[in-house]
């Protein structure tokens, strides 16, 4: 909005969240929504609610996160379609690689990729400590943590061979395993910047599927 408005929709009451906001929306000169899709009703009426939309995405909110561990991602039609929409009806969107980008350009009328930056000064090189023992970190939300388990196994085998060496996970939540030594550092911005500082080696296992 003129004064930088943040409005947080409900994930449901589809046709009624617009409508509970007319007042603010009808305020509004550019709506950014950030990850955010929207039914195609929505889309069409905040279309012609709001001068200008920007659609920003950095994940692949079309389709779900599986479930389970080791299911494949839910890409049910009605996302897919909901993301379509809201691509469809957006001056333009912007997303953080080409993957994404392949995927909007099939409905947007603009595309910008914006790869997903990071203030480096915020963070600091680690300083050589021989009495640490080795450190392998990684940070994650909570709902991210199975994907831990595509390196588990090695890193029981690696806590076999070096006894010391620990796995530092900076999350809100934390496994429960007993062949691993774990390191559980709660998340905020400071202790993100400190555990990586004092780790030396970071690892991020994902599945290879959408």
């Amino acid at each position: 909005g003129r004064d930088g408005h943040k409005c947080q929709l409900p994930r449901r009451r589809y046709g009624l969240r617009l409508g509970d906001r007319l007042k603010l929306l009808a305020s509004v000169n550019i709506a950014l929504l950030a990850q955010f899709k929207l039914s195609g009703p929505e889309a069409w009426t905040l279309r012609r609610l709001v001068p200008r939309i920007m659609f920003d995405v950095d994940d692949a909110i079309y389709v779900r996160q599986p479930r389970q561990f080791g299911s494949a991602p839910d890409g049910s039609f009605a996302r897919r379609q909901k993301f379509a929409a809201t691509c469809k009806y957006s001056d333009c969107v912007v997303v953080g690689n080409s993957v994404l980008a392949a995927v909007a350009r099939r409905t947007a009328r603009e595309v910008v990729i914006l790869p997903t930056a990071i203030d480096p000064d915020r963070y600091r090189i680690a300083t050589p400590d021989p009495q640490r023992p080795p450190t392998i970190v990684w940070i994650g939300r909570p709902e991210n943590l199975a994907y831990l388990e595509l390196p588990h196994a090695a890193l029981v085998r690696l806590s076999k061979t070096y006894p010391d060496l620990r796995l530092r996970i900076v999350c809100s939540r934390f496994p429960a395993w007993s062949d691993v030594k774990i390191d559980a550092v709660p998340w905020s911005p400071a202790a993100e910047v400190a555990a990586l500082a004092t780790s030396d080696i970071g690892i991020m296992p994902l599945t290879h599927d959408e």
